[in-house]
Parts: C-alpha cells; sequence; structure tokens
C-alpha cells in the first residue's frame, strides 16, 4: 500500500524535458536576473540556512520550462517554475515571471527545510509535488524510497530506485534530478557572451 501511495505522488509530474537551446540557456541565464535576484531577497533572509543561488534557481527553471512564461502542464502546473494557482494569492497572475519565481522559491525553501538542504534531495521534492489526500511530499515523498534504501543521499537512493523494480515509478524524478544538477554545473560557469565587468 505505502508503494502504491509513493507511486500516486510521483506519477504525472514533470512532464518531457523542454528542449536545451544556446538561446533558450542564455534567455533563462539573464533574461529572469533581476527577478531571481529579488525572489532570493524575499525568500531567503540573510540568516537563512537554506538560501539558494541563482544558478540552483535557473537550473530548477530550465528543467521545468526551458525558460518558457507560457509552460504549462496536464497537471495545472504554469509558467517559468511551474507553479500551480494555488501557490499564489487569487490577485496575483501566476505566470508573471516574478511572481512566478517567488513561488517557486517559497516552495524550494520549504522542500530544502525538510531535507537539510541538500540539493539533489531538494529538487527531487520539488519535482515529486504534493502528495494525495492527508499525504504530503515530506512525509512520504521522496523520504519513502530513503527510508526504504536505508540512504540519506540522493545518488543512494538514485541507486536503489533503479535496482528495485517495483520503485521504477520514481525513474522520472531520477532523470529530473540528474537534468537539475547538469543545469546547475552549466549556469556556475562564467556567461561567454557576459559584457567585461559584469558577473
Amino acid at each position: 500500500m505505502l508503494l502504491l501511495v509513493l507511486l500516486s505522488i510521483f506519477s504525472g509530474f514533470g512532464g518531457p524535458p523542454p528542449k536545451t537551446t544556446a538561446a533558450s540557456l542564455k534567455a533563462v541565464r539573464v533574461t529572469y536576473l533581476a527577478d531571481e535576484t529579488q525572489a532570493l531577497k524575499l525568500d531567503c533572509p540573510a540568516k537563512a540556512t537554506t538560501c539558494f543561488t541563482v544558478p540552483f534557481v535557473q537550473a530548477i527553471m530550465m528543467q521545468e520550462s526551458g525558460g518558457n512564461t507560457a509552460a504549462h502542464s496536464s497537471a495545472g502546473a504554469l509558467g517559468l517554475m511551474q507553479v500551480t494557482r494555488g501557490k499564489v494569492s487569487a490577485s496575483q497572475d501566476p505566470i508573471a515571471p516574478l511572481t512566478n519565481i517567488e513561488a517557486g522559491v517559497t516552495y524550494l525553501n520549504a522542500c530544502a527545510r525538510w531535507f537539510g538542504g541538500d540539493l539533489e534531495l531538494t529538487a527531487a521534492c520539488y519535482n515529486a509535488g504534493p502528495g494525495t489526500g492527508t499525504t504530503h511530499v515530506r512525509d512520504l515523498g521522496v523520504r519513502g524510497p530513503e527510508k526504504l534504501a536505508g540512504a540519506t543521499q540522493w545518488p543512494a537512493v538514485a541507486a536503489y530506485i533503479k535496482g528495485h523494480s517495483p520503485l521504477h515509478g520514481y525513474l522520472q524524478t531520477v532523470r529530473y534530478v540528474s537534468g537539475v544538477m547538469g543545469f546547475f554545473a552549466e549556469f556556475q560557469k562564467p556567461d561567454p557572451l557576459a559584457s567585461p565587468g559584469r558577473p
């Protein structure tokens, strides 16, 4: 029964990975920089232990939408960070870049608190989405396979998932985390087209 609940949490989220082009990477790197920086200021006070760098936010954004503000999923996720309407107030436009990024960063922070700031587990949590009924990702979600694997680090959890066919419903999340971390590495590199003196 637990496996059925866990698998239901992970099914239907994420969709196919976006197409990656030099233009889309460039757009995500520079177009929303002010919004990402503002969102991090709002959601990551100086004393916070779960603050994210802009490259990590960009990596989530790239994996979620490829930088497309109009992206939407069959599960009802919208915009750059693929947030649901319930994550923003009724008066806000969920696809407006700053609103969307702020909502995404808020959820990233919640995931990071649940998983001790581990970036890979945080990405897995972001992808997993909420549970069903009274079950939430912080109670089961990626913690389920973590407990089953007896592991606390994502590489061991991912290896356990890959090696146990009843958990293959989680393979989409394994691919998602890999994609996010690949983009994270890419966005930490200096922008080769940046003007001199620009970070």
